[in-house]
């Protein structure tokens, strides 16, 4: 179908030069008139096609984003011992943890923690549903 598309847009094209100047009149009715017509017989197929066919409307689906996106982190000081118990619970498989909360005071470092974690999500493949 596409080959014979582009058959006729290469006759359209043929047929436009032809065109005598000024008065936006072709040489050759005849042809004009083929042309005219093989175009009205193509759209008619395309319109079968169409409804007979699948639905096209979406031929490729985005691939899905990264599960965890690496963040900028300057290294860290005191925060392995918080670190080595967040990571232990996100390990362990037996006491099926749901979810985490980290809660205290402002400037302790609950979101310097949380951007470690993020990070070392990356270089592991644990198995998580959701990471916010």
């Amino acid at each position: 179908m596409e080959e014979q598309v582009m058959e006729i847009l290469a006759i359209g094209d043929e047929e436009i030069q032809k065109i005598c100047l000024g008065t936006y009149c072709p040489k050759n009715c005849g042809a004009s008139y083929k042309l005219g017509k093989m175009v009205l017989e193509k759209m008619d197929v395309v319109t079968v096609k169409k409804t007979e066919g699948s639905n096209f409307s979406v031929v490729a689906e985005p691939l899905p984003g990264p599960p965890v996106i690496e963040r900028p982190l300057d290294k860290t000081v005191g925060q392995d011992l918080l670190f080595g118990k967040v990571w232990k619970w996100l390990q362990d498989d037996g006491e099926q943890v749901s979810s985490i909360g980290l809660y205290g005071m402002g400037g302790v470092g609950k979101t310097t923690l949380l951007t470690r974690i993020n990070n070392e999500l990356l270089k592991t493949r644990l198995e998580l549903d959701a990471v916010i």
